[in-house]
């Protein structure tokens, strides 16, 4: 477990406007998930992602899937650095007979405007002031799936007031259906003031389960005076 807490970014990045937070529960044996974030050239970088599998093979894909996007952080257009990104990654995953899911985003926090690839992830919403809940949708299979395969990034605004939820899908395990999952993300959201309070208690959705998978939860806040729309 700690070579999987040391794939983990030590704090939020400083994103003035925005309030981002995480909370991780690890499963009792190592896995395969990881968030990355970071901020390049102005914009905000986020990645989330689940290797197939448990123990240190799993943590070691999910290893690789961190430092190769990281290493197409500077390549312009999400489409073309995620599928440089997944064709470096397809042969190493082919070969060992896995894959991973891949959520991530390329955000421009003065705007809110957002590129995102959901390779079979497909657990990831923005959540209005309000309660109300728009589904990022998934557009392709996951990585290593396919040799040949290709993405295509799709658009997304967080306006002023909204969260952008992502988690893993052990917390789909432990609510048991996507619309609970969107339900409890909302619900979450209006009870919480920080996006810490909400990553930390969509982690505790699985608190109960024993044999739970990983846990993730990765929220990005947008401050309600950072503009209007």
């Amino acid at each position: 477990m700690e070579v999987q807490r040391g794939l983990l970014p030590d704090a939020p990045p400083d994103l003035p406007g925005y309030d981002v937070a995480a909370a991780f529960q690890p499963s009792s044996l190592v896995g395969g998930d990881l968030y990355d974030w970071y901020v390049e050239s102005g914009q905000l970088h986020l990645t989330l992602a689940d290797a197939m599998g448990k123990g240190m093979g799993a943590a070691m894909i999910a290893a690789s899937v961190r430092a190769t996007f990281r290493s197409v952080a500077l390549m312009p257009g999400l489409t073309n650095a995620f599928n440089h990104a997944a064709a470096a990654l397809s042969s190493a995953l082919e070969s060992s007979g896995s894959y991973s899911t891949v959520f991530t985003i390329r955000m421009n926090p003065a705007s809110g405007r957002l590129s995102y690839v959901d390779a079979g992830h497909g657990i990831a919403a923005v959540v209005s002031a309000d309660g109300g809940i728009r589904r990022l949708e998934a557009d392709g299979p996951p990585v290593g799936l396919w040799f040949e395969d290709r993405w295509e990034a799709q658009r997304a605004d967080l306006f002023p007031g909204e969260s952008l939820i992502m988690v893993s899908d052990g917390v789909l395990d432990a609510v048991g259906d996507l619309e609970g999952t969107l339900a409890a993300m909302s619900a979450i959201v209006l009870a919480n003031a920080t996006a810490q309070g909400v990553a930390d208690d969509l982690a505790r959705l699985a608190q109960d389960d024993q044999e739970h998978d990983d846990v993730t939860a990765v929220v990005v806040r947008r401050d309600p005076e950072t503009g209007s729309h």
